[in-house]
């Protein structure tokens, strides 16, 4: 639960893990997103994302998704963690956007460039922090040089969509992070 997020603003947990990403192919996660203790919350005001790294602040991998907000009478599992808000991220955009970033050396930048993912293809075409989300698209960003053979920190957090300057109050809830599809060879 996280009340007055400003516009901009996210809030976060974090822990710190040791797992080598190289031979998985996906990460998922679901994600539920419900009105908090203040109304007026609506489809993809609230954004879900992972960061996941050598740390949380110089060297990481993001992914962000727009969160479609649950019917407070939702009781399906489909109601509660609609397909909408799941990540299911090929792991090969992050390499896809190392490559581009070393290439114009971008990674190094104080503010990373974002890149869509629609269909689990990458836009190479970086979008402005600030754009607006639509819902069923992955916004994705690499800064630094982070590596997947040594992931160290992983951070889960919500931040304020809105492309106006209102506070949101919503709650969200993350479930079942995994890395899948195995490269057995």
């Amino acid at each position: 639960k996280a009340c007055d997020l400003e516009s901009g603003d996210s809030r976060a947990v974090f822990k710190n893990i040791s797992i080598d990403m190289r031979q998985f192919n996906k990460l998922r996660m679901f994600l539920h997103a419900e009105q908090g203790e203040i109304a007026g919350l609506g489809d993809g005001d609230a954004v879900g994302f992972i960061r996941m790294g050598n740390d949380v602040t110089q060297n990481y991998y993001q992914v962000e998704i727009p969160l479609q907000v649950s019917s407070p009478n939702a009781s399906t599992p489909e109601g509660l963690w609609p397909e909408i808000n799941e990540i299911n991220l090929p792991l090969d955009v992050w390499q896809q956007i190392k490559s581009i970033g070393i290439s114009e050396g971008s990674l190094s930048n104080l503010i990373p460039n974002y890149y869509e993912v629609v269909n689990g293809q990458l836009i190479e075409t970086p979008v402005a922090e600030n754009a607006p989300y639509t819902l069923g698209q992955q916004r994705v960003s690499v800064k630094g040089n982070p590596n997947f053979g040594e992931v160290r920190t992983l951070m889960v957090g919500i931040k304020n969509g809105r492309p106006d300057s209102s506070s949101i109050c919503p709650e969200v809830w993350f479930n079942e992070l995994r890395i899948s599809d195995m490269d057995n060879e």
